[in-house]
């Protein structure tokens, strides 16, 4: 099916509840997410993006579509990668676009644990942010809201952007989800949508190299877009059941008041702007 290519896209920010809306919204019988959640076709960013591997690389997330009125991207580097809006429009022309925001603050910290768990080395958080090396200046500027927005606003409407709260979407998931499907022009049909599902939680990795490799985007995407699609949905499984194997829970630590005053600083026109 190569005219298959998506009708909106959750465009994120990281660690704000992207992965919980959009394993939601593929529980409602009118919208397809592929099985490659982020494939993150629209991005030249380095490491991330998939732009150089062409359209049709692109078009096999979607082979096990069938005839869902909408289709999701849902890849979070384009928040904040300069050439996304433009290839976005290119390519689609004006679609919708879902951002989800939360504390910016928050964001970072979550962004670095995230890191932590996929089995990366990183020096602790207030070093890291201290020496703002290149991870830590990616997380500052995944935050700067202001920023990305402004630029998706040079190249789509404002009512094709649609804008949703962190922090409301755990409070009150229901009314959330009702918000978006309108924006997407779809009755509120839940069915069987498990709202209180909780689609990544805190946890550290026991065996940080194995984590790194199940969590390796430029090793896993490539693989996932060659199977056949009777194996994608057994084959996620299996791949979440190993990245649980290799992973323990935990309770992050409080965030140093150090380090918070550090990010204020840093992120403050993000809060001025907003």
């Amino acid at each position: 099916m190569s005219h298959v290519l998506p009708t909106f896209i959750i465009a994120g920010a990281g660690k704000s509840g992207t992965s919980y809306l959009a394993n939601r919204l593929s529980e409602h019988k009118d919208i397809y997410v592929p099985f490659c959640k982020e494939p993150a076709f629209f991005s030249t960013w380095p490491g991330r993006g998939n732009y150089s591997r062409g359209i049709s690389w692109y078009q096999k997330n979607f082979c096990d579509y069938r005839g869902q009125r909408h289709i999701c991207d849902a890849s979070t580097v384009y928040m904040y990668d300069p050439s996304s809006p433009a290839l976005i429009k290119a390519q689609l022309g004006v679609i919708p676009l879902i951002f989800i925001l939360r504390d910016p603050i928050k964001r970072v910290y979550s962004n670095y644990w995230q890191e932590i768990k996929a089995g990366n080395s990183l020096p602790g958080f207030d070093e890291s942010i201290n020496k703002n090396g290149k991870r830590a200046k990616e997380m500052f500027l995944a935050s700067q809201y202001d920023v990305h927005l402004n630029r998706y606003l040079e190249f789509f409407p404002r009512n094709n952007i649609h804008i949703l709260i962190y922090e409301e979407l755990i409070a009150d998931p229901t009314v959330v989800l009702r918000e978006t499907l309108e924006h997407l022009q779809l009755p509120f049909d839940v069915g069987e949508m498990r709202f209180l599902s909780q689609d990544n939680y805190a946890a550290a990795p026991s065996f940080p190299f194995i984590a790194s490799l199940l969590r390796n985007s430029s090793l896993i995407q490539p693989i996932k877009t060659l199977l056949p699609p009777s194996m994608r949905r057994p084959s996620k499984k299996i791949l979440e059941t190993l990245r649980t194997l290799s992973q323990k829970k935990v309770s992050y630590p409080s965030m140093s008041y150090e380090a918070e005053s550090i990010l204020k600083d840093c992120l403050k026109n993000t809060y001025d702007n907003l």
